[in-house]
């Protein structure tokens, strides 16, 4: 899985699976850890997978979907 990390002046981390294409992004702080962010994602990972399997199914109910997610686990 595709993890785009974006470290900015910020208190707190955010993990976002965007609607558009299911994509995964983290924003965290600076001199946050990279190990920490990694074990947030893990922590994590049923709820992104509940998140993308929901925009898939989203995408294919409208008829918005022309891609398939790809994800290796």
């Amino acid at each position: 899985m595709d993890v785009v990390i974006k470290k900015k002046r910020i208190k707190r981390m955010y993990l976002r699976v965007s609607p558009k294409d299911g994509s995964v992004n983290i924003s965290a702080p600076i001199g946050m850890p990279d190990r920490i962010i990694k074990d947030f994602v893990e922590k994590n990972i049923n709820w992104i997978k509940e998140r993308q399997a929901k925009i898939l199914l989203d995408k294919k109910e409208t008829g918005e979907i022309d891609f398939e997610m790809k994800c290796c686990y």
